[in-house]
């Protein structure tokens, strides 16, 4: 195997699991509940990164406060997530928006995590190498 055998995705979609018992969670029509994401290789990510840096360096010496970063973390989460299926409500679809990704990460801290927790993980994002 050489280097360029070595496929990463931008994207892929991540199962959303129940919090406590890892469950996947599926919508009231048996359809598994999922979010799609783009990864650290995608130019969303790169993007957020460069904008993180931005703001470290008109921090200079400050460093950033602890609502600095939970922004950075919502704002990386959600330029990452290209989609989903969802429902919050047993049979109503949740309809996609990056404001909605916005408002939904903020709510669910548990899906926040597990979205950043796979948005990390390279192997989640490789194909057939």
């Amino acid at each position: 195997m050489s280097l360029s055998d070595i496929r990463i995705s931008p994207t892929s979609v991540m199962p959303v699991r129940h919090p406590t018992t890892g469950a996947h969670l599926l919508t009231a029509d048996g359809r598994p509940m999922t979010i799609t994401l783009a990864g650290t290789d995608s130019a969303q990510f790169r993007l957020a990164s460069a904008q993180l840096t931005s703001l470290l360096q008109k921090k200079r010496g400050k460093g950033l406060s602890a609502g600095d970063m939970e922004d950075h973390v919502l704002r990386t989460l959600t330029a990452c997530t290209e989609g989903w299926v969802l429902e919050l409500e047993d049979g109503v679809d949740h309809p996609f928006s990056k404001d909605a990704a916005m408002d939904l990460y903020r709510e669910l801290r548990w899906l926040r995590e597990q979205a950043d927790e796979w948005i990390n993980d390279r192997a989640n994002y490789l194909g057939e190498s």
